[in-house]
């Protein structure tokens, strides 16, 4: 399994991933979703030798329009998973299980929405940093690794989900002039205080609320 580039060049070119993707043997490799438009699909990516970086990049050509919609799970033996958009949501509903690989997700412009479903790192870091307005909804992180999460001015939710963040390191969630929505069905496993295993730190102009 040799690295690929997969692209999209048009003024509005769609990348569907509708299909499973198994990387069963070779060494480490890098694999890049490259779109104009969006990148959008159900299919499993899959790794079970050697690490599979993945990297999803819509509005490649900062056009404003270009969202990510995935639904399948992203799994990547120790390789690092990359989801950029320049303004358009970004959304993910399946898992994403590095095995001590990274999560990073960017976007250069706009106030989209991003979603992210349940994150598993090992000891990877999860580091989400948003410019702008944008709300964050997360379904889960469970990392030994660094993480910090914010945006300028949008809310970011903790949805219902389990967090286990076990790392010494400061988990750093930072809504700035936004709020942090924490759901009743969350769970901080290990913990007594307020059941997380690793200092945490909630920032807001706006407040902390609990749903229910």
């Amino acid at each position: 399994f040799p690295s690929h580039d997969i692209t999209a060049g048009g003024a509005t070119d769609v990348i569907s991933l509708n299909a499973n993707i198994s990387k069963i043997a070779g060494g480490n490799a890098n694999l890049t979703f490259s779109a104009s438009g969006n990148i959008e699909g159900f299919g499993n990516i899959t790794s079970t030798a050697g690490t599979l970086s993945v990297s999803f990049i819509a509005d490649n050509n900062t056009g404003g329009v270009g969202y990510i919609d995935l639904s399948g799970n992203i799994t990547t033996n120790g390789g690092n998973v990359s989801l950029s958009s320049a303004a358009d949501t970004i959304k993910t509903t399946g898992t994403i299980n590095t095995g001590g690989g990274t999560v990073t997700v960017s976007m250069s412009q706009g106030t989209s929405t991003l979603t992210l479903g349940p994150l598993i790192t090992a000891g990877g870091g999860v580091n989400i940093a948003l410019p702008n307005n944008n709300d964050i909804i997360l379904n889960g992180i469970n990392t030994s690794g660094p993480v910090l999460v914010t945006t300028q001015g949008g809310d970011i939710t903790l949805n219902s989900g389990t967090y286990t963040l076990t790392n010494s390191a400061l988990a750093v969630f930072n809504a700035n002039a936004g709020n942090i929505l924490v759901s009743t069905g969350v769970t901080f496993p290990g913990s007594t205080s307020p059941g997380i295993t690793s200092p945490i730190s909630m920032l807001v102009q706006g407040g902390i609320q609990v749903l229910g």
